[in-house]
């Protein structure tokens, strides 16, 4: 051992207090980075459990030129271009469009904002999952002449605001002013893409 070392661990023997502070300094610190590491993999890394080949679904990132601010790369764009990229692409089997909003459903006193994802039909196949009552989202549903655009209630949303009334289907909410027929019912679990919070998708 050397002589620096031994000098170290003599030191620290004589004072118990000071080693006690310096380990627990340490176990700290390693706990910390581990669990720092285990959110980041969880958020960034890892895909949810209920979405189908994780793995295989990507986020597109697209650099765009303002007149403004020159070059720019984000993970937004226009609807016709995300329109343009999903009927232009043969190496993708999906190609979805996904905006987060907070909206009010209902209005008077039963008024209640909640987590809204628009999204675009292929969204749900390419997260592989199925409905647990009624359907998704599918074409007819964006068209401009549809009767009502319609509504994915989350299983969480779905039990807490309407019991778990299977009669939901079909229903007409108030969606920021605009009337929606609730087509299904998400399964238990299914929160999307990523871990965030989702009441309702339309």
């Amino acid at each position: 051992m050397p002589p620096e070392l031994r000098r170290a661990l003599r030191a620290l023997l004589t004072r118990p207090a000071l080693a006690l502070t310096l380990v627990l300094t340490l176990a700290l610190g390693v706990g910390a980075n581990a669990a720092m590491l285990g959110a980041l993999d969880a958020l960034l890394v890892r895909t949810p459990p209920h979405v189908l080949d994780g793995e295989r679904i990507v986020r597109f990132h697209v650099r765009q030129r303002f007149e403004a601010m020159g070059w720019q790369t984000s993970d937004r764009t226009s609807h016709p271009h995300a329109t343009t990229l999903a009927a232009g692409t043969r190496a993708l089997s999906h190609v979805a469009a996904v905006v987060a909003r907070e909206v009010v459903v209902g209005g008077g006193a039963a008024a209640e904002r909640v987590r809204a994802q628009l999204v675009s039909p292929a969204f749900f196949p390419l997260a592989g999952v199925r409905p647990a009552l009624g359907r998704f989202l599918d074409r007819g549903d964006e068209r401009a002449d549809a009767p009502l655009p319609g509504a994915v209630l989350a299983d969480g949303y779905w039990r807490r605001r309407f019991g778990a009334d299977p009669a939901v289907l079909g229903r007409t909410l108030d969606v920021a002013g605009a009337r929606v027929r609730v087509v299904g019912v998400a399964p238990p679990g299914f929160s999307g893409l990523d871990f965030s919070h989702v009441d309702l998708w339309l």
